[in-house]
């Protein structure tokens, strides 16, 4: 019987050979396993295993890839945690992020995405302001009050880690023109699909997830006043809803006011109403700085005199309107809003009495209870803790309780530092497309900044990852693209 070379067996002459007979067999049979432990799970990760192995391809050949599933997983991801509790449990879901930020590392160590000029960029002020904090994060650890590294571990997460990895890998691989094109894109789609789903939850109703979610006694206690739902859409919470949305909200309508095609102007100003519109439903009060100083940051920014006249007077409508009218009294979202202008309000004076009560404490704990130790974590790890039991409305409150005064001192620097340096980054660039997208991300972060006073927004997701990578841009920017910059100037 005439013999078939090995190289040129196809088709049936293969799986007659014994490898692969036996991989064909050990197949099916990891395949019967894990369907019998899983169920409809495991029937589930084998249907999906093709779509798993494509990304896994096309992560490890284009870097924009794994930035874009990183910006998608911290909108849908973290809220999907309502969905998924019972059969991933919300920590597996949160993990996400971490996971994706190292897939994203080890594609670029074991690929070609590396650039060595790109590495030049590095060198900056912000990754050693970004470095020294994580140092501070990690010295933290050795606080005798500490609730412990599992604390440790999970809270420093948004704060420190993903700040850490976000930033340098942005900066070596996604730090193109075109891939901040995409990421505004990306951005702005996903927070008009969060308020489409906010507007399906105050007209509609509320799924059977959403409804256990609320009718927890933490969480109704905060988002159900007076009879009235703050909607909270697929994110965290009403809170992080309100914040992402006014911070989404500016950024689109500051590219639709630039210089790009009608259709762009069209997309972007109806999608930054509509998030507008997003942030009012929440209920979030605090959350109207956002815009309001993102908006009038980009008024300074137009170098325009006259355009920045005409915005104060603007400004000094809205805020006459809020304050001392009673113009659409009888809407909740006008009325709630309108509150947030009233300095004998409620909860701005528990705020007040809470902030002295933690600087006491801090008085005598200068280094803060450690990382984990207070608000949400705090209960977890430490119940029943002073710290744990003590509100923490803002993120700077929080980083205040974990890390004491001197971490708190530090962070502030850094934040201003980011502040005034992406100030001249957008100031000083020449090329108007570019200056215009610049000046988006760099106004909404201003906005986000100030809002964090009063909210814990600043590394919560989804906007924590948008800040970190729009750090990125503004750091590389003055690096990458040189020849676009003005000699420094003033007004």
């Amino acid at each position: 019987m005439k013999q078939t070379a090995p190289f040129l067996a196809i088709g049936a002459d293969k799986i007659t050979t014994f490898g692969y007979l036996s991989f064909i067999v050990s197949f099916f049979v990891i395949i019967g396993i894990t369907v019998a432990r899983l169920q409809f799970i495991g029937i589930g990760l084998f249907l999906v295993l093709p779509f798993i192995m494509i990304f896994l391809f096309k992560l490890f050949t284009s870097a924009q890839v794994g930035f874009l599933s990183l910006l998608f997983w911290a909108f849908l991801g973290i809220g999907s945690g309502k969905y998924a509790s019972s059969a991933l449990g919300g920590s597996v879901v949160g993990l996400g992020i971490d996971f994706l930020l190292l897939l994203i590392l080890f594609a670029a160590s074991f690929s070609r995405m590396v650039k060595k000029e790109d590495l030049q960029y590095l060198k900056s002020p912000t990754m050693a302001f970004t470095i020294v904090w994580f140092g501070i994060n990690v010295l933290q650890m050795f606080n005798p009050l500490s609730p412990g590294f599992e604390a440790w571990f999970y809270a420093g997460r948004g704060v420190s880690f993903y700040m850490l990895f976000c930033i340098p890998l942005a900066v070596v691989l996604f730090n193109k023109q075109k891939n901040l094109e995409k990421f505004l894109l990306v951005w702005i789609i996903l927070s008009v699909i969060g308020t489409i789903w906010g507007m399906k939850q105050k007209f509609l109703g509320l799924d059977r997830a959403e409804t256990d979610w609320l009718m927890r006694p933490a969480n109704l206690k905060t988002h159900l006043l007076f009879g009235q739902l703050r909607i909270f859409s697929f994110y965290t919470d009403a809170g992080q809803f309100g914040a992402a949305q006014g911070h989404a909200g500016v950024t689109a309508l500051i590219l639709a006011m630039g210089p790009s095609s009608k259709r762009k102007k069209i997309f972007y100003g109806i999608a930054g109403v509509l998030c507008l519109y997003g942030m009012i439903i929440s209920g979030t009060r605090g959350a109207i700085a956002v815009p309001a100083v993102g908006f009038l940051i980009y008024l300074v920014l137009s170098k325009n005199w006259k355009i920045l006249s005409i915005g104060i007077l603007l400004f000094a409508g809205a805020y006459g309107f809020l304050k001392y009218t009673y113009i659409g009294q009888d809407n909740y979202d006008i009325r709630r809003l309108r509150t947030s202008l009233d300095p004998n309000n409620a909860s701005l004076h528990v705020r007040l009495v809470n902030q002295a009560r933690l600087a006491e404490y801090l008085n005598s704990h200068p280094f803060g209870g450690g990382v984990g130790a207070g608000g949400f974590w705090g209960n977890r790890f430490k119940p029943g803790s002073f710290l744990a039991d003590l509100a923490l409305d803002s993120w700077y409150v929080r980083i205040a309780s974990d890390y004491g005064w001197f971490g708190l001192a530090y962070y502030l620097v850094m934040i201003l530092y980011f502040i005034f340096s992406g100030f001249f980054v957008v100031f000083r660039m020449t090329d108007e497309g570019f200056r215009q997208q610049l000046a988006a991300i760099y106004a909404g972060m201003v906005g986000v900044a100030v809002a964090s006073y009063g909210n814990q927004v600043w590394g919560q997701m989804p906007t924590g990852i948008i800040i970190y990578i729009s750090l990125a841009f503004l750091s590389v920017v003055p690096m990458k693209y040189k020849h676009l910059y003005s000699k420094p100037k003033l007004l």
